[in-house]
């Protein structure tokens, strides 16, 4: 007589864990300036023209984690509070990753002495994805002038 099979998952008994992250709906939704957001997408259609995975979320979610788990150089924040301008957007991002996220923040608020946004925090890391994948910033939409 076989034995049965059993799974491995990380979920609670009882719980199936979904087979794809994209289906989790243990999301947040989070502020990115929308610039970036548009960069996001730019990016993530280009993946998937070249046959990659290639969702607004998980673009944004790779991005973040690999941040987060690498070593790399700080987010150049600035030291004084930040007024921010630049009209907003949302993007739904897993539970955990926002956790990091905000984690990651409080430790710039403790660092910088200043409130830190986690909006601000997000867009710093994201500006700096994009731009080493290559992603320009678009054309700077024009100040009205006197």
């Amino acid at each position: 007589m076989a034995a049965p099979a059993t799974r491995s998952t990380s979920a609670p008994p009882g719980i199936i864990a979904p087979a794809d992250p994209e289906l989790s709906t243990d999301t947040v939704n989070v502020a990115v300036s929308r610039p970036i957001l548009l960069r996001i997408k730019r990016y993530a259609l280009i993946l998937q023209e070249q046959g990659g995975p290639g969702t607004q979320r998980s673009v944004a979610e790779r991005m973040l984690n690999a941040y987060l788990d690498s070593a790399s150089p700080p987010i150049d924040l600035p030291r004084t509070e930040l007024v921010v301008q630049a009209p907003s957007g949302t993007i739904a991002l897993g539970r955990a990753l926002v956790l990091r996220l905000k984690r990651y923040t409080l430790d710039l608020e403790e660092q910088l002495g200043r409130t830190v946004a986690m909006r601000e925090v997000a867009d710093a890391i994201f500006n700096a994805a994009l731009k080493e994948a290559g992603i320009p910033a678009g054309p700077e939409q024009p100040q009205p002038g006197p």
